[in-house]
């Protein structure tokens, strides 16, 4: 979404000062940057929220195992069953937040690299312009 909401008084203002236009471009490109690395974040939480429940379902069903496991015959296996994977499922939790991570300074770097062009190619339409 993009909103022009500038005034004929602030885009003279800007217009006057030399380099106003690049100036305002980069504060643009900025406010588009920090807003997609917040939606990042955004995402990587609900990820690390996603896992923290379906573990907290885990440790409840640790004790429904447990209280079935009939007068501690069977505790040692359950608990080792659940720690083999507890251990496998965070391993894997940590696979998919380093790829969602690298994703996004991937994106970040493609995106930055693009705002970048194109403040200059406005600086350099301005400063070429009638």
């Amino acid at each position: 979404m993009s909103y022009q909401v500038e005034s004929q008084q602030t885009s003279a203002a800007i217009g006057s000062v030399p380099f106003g236009h690049v100036a305002q471009s980069l504060v643009r490109a900025c406010t588009h940057v920090q807003a997609h690395a917040l939606k990042g974040i955004i995402r990587a939480q609900i990820e690390g929220l996603a896992f923290a429940k379906h573990r907290y379902e885990r440790n409840l069903k640790l004790i429904d195992d447990l209280i079935a496991s009939e007068k501690y015959q069977n505790t040692f296996g359950v608990y080792g069953e659940f720690y083999r994977d507890a251990a496998s499922e965070y391993a894997e939790e940590m696979r998919k937040l380093t790829s969602l991570g690298s994703r996004l300074v991937s994106d970040s770097a493609e995106l930055v690299d693009g705002e970048v062009d194109k403040v200059f190619e406005d600086a350099a339409a301005r400063t070429i312009g009638p």
